[in-house]
């Protein structure tokens, strides 16, 4: 979780203009940061739920802590705080506090495991087609093959058997993270076991994959630190300051004339 507040103040004299420029400036920062993590400029990877913990109703809170002059734009997603300010590498299911993951389940042996889901795009071709997208697009055969899967049914590189589906050209998923490189073991495709979900217009395609808590895999390569926040604060804060500085200057005018006896 990341959290932008705007600066608290403290009025001794009613100010009704100031209330809403904070609000104002709050939405401002909200629209900037979302902007900001759509350009293409940070990522790579992850920009979907990022971009999602800006706009879940806890991501803008107005009033801040039942503060009018407080505002407060929140990323609630989960890995916000490793985007913002990197990590190293590590093993993630060490570091997963099993006992305590909502949907995390136990084997017989009383090993804790998790259902991993991976989503895939529909095929797609012409412009405005982001980088996350084309990297998680299937590529035309499989999605031509998998459009007519049935319900149960899911894409094998194996013979068709069950309610496997044969998919030929499948090729095996070759580690790009040399810790993940397993030698003597041959992964899985991306593709293998893909199956559709969802009603017409719905349509979701998806593979699963299975995550031990002493799996030897599961290693996730160290990223640097991508300060989208700070970024925003730093470009916004003129903005918002001269929101707050007008809105003061017409409370502020406002109050003399009332003292003179005038109407604003």
């Amino acid at each position: 979780m990341i959290v932008v507040t705007l600066p608290t103040i403290q009025a001794q004299h009613p100010l009704p203009s100031v209330p809403e420029a904070i609000r104002q400036g709050g939405l401002l920062l909200q629209a900037a940061w979302v902007t900001q993590a759509q350009s293409g400029q940070w990522f790579s990877a992850n920009t979907g739920t990022y971009v999602r913990g800006l706009q879940t109703t806890d991501s803008y809170q107005y009033p801040a802590h039942g503060n009018p002059l407080a505002a407060l734009v929140v990323n609630t997603a989960p890995h916000a705080r490793l985007i913002e300010e990197g990590h190293g590498g590590f093993h993630l299911p060490s570091r997963i506090p099993w006992a305590t993951t909502r949907k995390a389940r136990r084997t017989k042996r009383g090993r804790w495991y998790l259902i991993i889901p991976f989503r895939h795009g529909a095929h797609r071709t012409g412009t405005g087609i982001t980088g996350q997208a084309q990297r998680t697009m299937l590529p035309r055969p499989v999605y031509a093959r998998a459009r007519r899967l049935q319900p149960g049914q899911h894409l094998t590189a194996h013979v068709s058997a069950g309610r496997g589906v044969h998919m030929p050209g499948l090729t095996p998923y070759r580690p790009a993270y040399a810790p993940n490189i397993r030698p003597h073991y041959t992964h899985a495709s991306i593709h293998e076991g893909l199956s559709k979900r969802g009603a017409r217009g719905h349509t979701q395609y998806l593979t699963f994959r299975t995550m031990r808590q002493d799996s030897p895999g599961w290693h996730i390569p160290p990223q640097a630190p991508r300060p989208i926040a700070h970024w925003v604060v730093r470009q916004q804060t003129p903005v918002v300051a001269q929101l707050l500085v007008d809105a003061a200057t017409r409370d502020v005018q406002a109050a003399l004339l009332r003292q003179l006896g005038r109407t604003p």
